[in-house]
C-alpha cells in the first residue's frame, strides 16, 4: 500500500512540475529587448527575471490576503476580551502596529466593496479612500475601484471636495459677515478660525443682535 502510495505522490509531483515548466515556456516578455539594445546573451537571463518576479509578486498578493483574512478573523475572535487582548497578541507574533491596521483596513474594504483589487492597492490609496469615505457615497467609491487609474481618479475626487470646502466656508463667512456691527479688523480674525468656531460664534451673534435691538441700538 506504501509503495503505490508513494507512486501516485511521485506522479502528482511530476505532473505539477511539467505544468509549471510548460507554463513557464509559454511566458513571453512584452519587452521589445532589440529597441533597447540589449543582447540576447542579456535578454534571455533579464526574461527569466521577468518571470521570477511576476511569479513573487502572485505570492505575495496571495500571501497579502491570507495575512489580511488571518488578521481580521483573529480580531474578530478577541473581539469580547478586554482591551488590548488583540494587540498583545499580534505583538507577540512581531507584528508591528502600522501593519496590522493597515491590513485589517485593507481587508475590511474588501469585504465592504466586495472588490479583491483593492487587496493589490498601495497603504496611501487605502488611506485616501478611507477618508473619501467620510464625504461621499458608497457608489462613488465603487467608481473609483472601477477606474483604470484609482490615483488620478482619487486626485481628481480630492481636488473636487477642495473646491467644495473652499466654497462653503466663503458662504459660511458672508453669512456671518450680515452682522454688520461687527468691525472690519473682527471679520478678518474670522477669516482665520475653523469652520466650527464660526458656526458656533453665528449662534452668539444672534443672541447678541437680539440683546442689541431689545436695547434699541
Amino acid at each position: 500500500m506504501s509503495l503505490i502510495s508513494n507512486t501516485m505522490n511521485k506522479t502528482k509531483e511530476a505532473k505539477t512540475t511539467k505544468v509549471k515548466n510548460h507554463i513557464a515556456d509559454e511566458y513571453k516578455s512584452k519587452l521589445d529587448y532589440l529597441i533597447l539594445g540589449i543582447k540576447d546573451s542579456e535578454k534571455e537571463i533579464l526574461v527569466g527575471c521577468e518571470k521570477e518576479l511576476l511569479r513573487g509578486l502572485r505570492e505575495v498578493e496571495k500571501g497579502s490576503f491570507t495575512i489580511s483574512k488571518a488578521l481580521y478573523e483573529a480580531q474578530e475572535a478577541l473581539a469580547s476580551y478586554n482591551g488590548g487582548t488583540f494587540y498583545k497578541w499580534f505583538e507577540s507574533l512581531g507584528l508591528k502596529k502600522t501593519f496590522v491596521y493597515m491590513a485589517l483596513k485593507r481587508y475590511k474594504m474588501h469585504l465592504k466593496y466586495n472588490d479583491k483589487k483593492i487587496l493589490e492597492f498601495k497603504d496611501r490609496t487605502i488611506t485616501d479612500i478611507s477618508k473619501l469615505e467620510k464625504e461621499l457615497e458608497p457608489g462613488q467609491i465603487k467608481e473609483v475601484l472601477k477606474d483604470p487609474n484609482p490615483s488620478e481618479k482619487i486626485q481628481e475626487l480630492k481636488n473636487e471636495l477642495s473646491v467644495r470646502r473652499t466654497s462653503k466656508k466663503e458662504l459660511d463667512f458672508q453669512e456671518i459677515k450680515k452682522y454688520d456691527f461687527l468691525s472690519e479688523t473682527f471679520y478678518k480674525k474670522i477669516k482665520e478660525i475653523s469652520l466650527k468656531d464660526k458656526q458656533e460664534l453665528e449662534k452668539h451673534f444672534k443672541k447678541i443682535e437680539k440683546i442689541l435691538k431689545n436695547l434699541d441700538y
